[in-house]
């Protein structure tokens, strides 16, 4: 299992001029060869990494040539996603826009609080690495104003869950909602701070550009999309970690994100973030087919009827009444038991059972 810990840092100028330096460089590789790929059909990042040996400006031997050789192959990853049509064409870089770059594991050293960047010596960081192991890789990236380095440790498999079975709804009323009747709502954030939001966008359109200004309200504005982030990024961590603590065994839906209405609410919560995390986290994450409906039938006897938004209570003719959305987390825990059988049609409830194999951050 890989685990990787992100960890911000402390730089001093001289190393955030070389942070951008070396940010400006992985940008400038994989726009050079995107540029070369659409004038010469070269698609091939071994082929790019021969013409940029030749053709490499001498302003770049200033900086770790495993920068440059990993914008190539994130280029060629990037080809290979768009033939599959797993991504659409690769586009061209902007500076300032996820600035990063990549540090092999060979030229990467630990002390404590200490990491050392190849070329440019000890940086502090804010806390020691939490993971022992193998290192395999980091990435430096940029926040806003802040810098952070997330580094990818080799460690043995191990999982932390109880035996229970849970199924979850997502919703929009409570973000989360379990098969044992518990409801959590998300923080919301891009609600709560939209209309700043707005206001800093405006601030930032008025400005001149090139001036001071435009830089400082560009940054402010950074700064509160970082936040807006971080507040949703923290809740998906502590509902997943906790999800997966209390049961071995957890069922959601394969929701079709992009046809549901609400989009700026879904967005909000975060759905495909909060799948991903548990599918890396989760040691047996069951997903119910996508036309599944878990939310029509009846929990006690299996009876099914249509049931429109506005309607939050489900009422059986049987005389069982629930909450809407569990019920429908009592109908997802059932197609790991096999007690679904209830509706009879199996072909409705398929289920994948996927094991964590991904990247766990924190």
């Amino acid at each position: 299992m890989i685990r990787s810990h992100r960890i911000q840092l402390k730089p001093r100028p001289k190393h955030v001029a070389y942070f951008k330096q070396a940010c400006g460089t992985a940008r400038y590789v994989w726009n050079w060869g995107l540029a070369k790929s659409k004038e010469e059909g070269f698609t091939s990042g071994f082929t790019l990494g021969k013409v940029w040996t030749e053709e490499r400006p001498e302003w770049t031997h200033s900086v770790c040539r495993d920068i440059q050789n990993k914008s190539l192959q994130n280029l060629d990853r990037a080809y290979k996603s768009f033939f599959k049509k797993i991504m659409g064409y690769p586009k061209f870089k902007r500076r300032g826009e996820h600035d990063s770059f990549y540090i092999i594991n060979q030229k990467l050293q630990l002390a404590g609080k200490l990491v050392r960047v190849p070329k440019l010596g000890w940086v502090k960081m804010t806390q020691e690495l939490r993971y022992s192991g193998k290192i395999m890789s980091a990435t430096v990236s940029r926040e806003a104003d802040r810098w952070f380095i997330s580094i990818s440790v080799e460690v043995p498999d191990h999982y932390e869950s109880g035996e229970e079975i849970i199924g979850v709804d997502l919703g929009i009323n409570h973000a989360v909602v379990l098969s044992t009747g518990e409801m959590f709502d998300a923080p919301r954030p891009l609600l709560n701070n939209l209309q700043l939001l707005k206001r800093r966008s405006k601030q930032l359109s008025r400005k001149v550009k090139g001036s001071n200004n435009r830089e400082k309200a560009k940054l402010t504005l950074a700064r509160l999309h970082r936040k807006i982030k971080n507040q949703r990024k923290d809740f998906l961590h502590r509902m997943t970690s906790k999800l997966v603590s209390r049961a071995k065994t957890i069922v959601i839906e394969d929701l079709d994100v992009k046809g549901m209405k609400f989009q700026r609410s879904i967005l909000d919560i975060g759905f495909y973030e909060f799948r991903r995390q548990l599918e890396y986290k989760c040691q047996d994450l069951v997903i119910a087919d996508r036309y599944f409906p878990s939310s029509q039938l009846c929990n006690r006897c299996g009876a099914r009827k249509k049931m429109p938004l506005s309607e939050r209570v489900y009422k059986c003719s049987c005389g069982y009444h629930n909450d809407r959305d569990v019920n429908a987390a009592l109908n997802l825990s059932t197609l790991k038991t096999g007690e679904s059988n209830a509706w009879g049609d199996e072909t409705l409830v398929p289920s994948v059972n996927q094991e964590s194999t991904n990247l766990l951050e924190v």
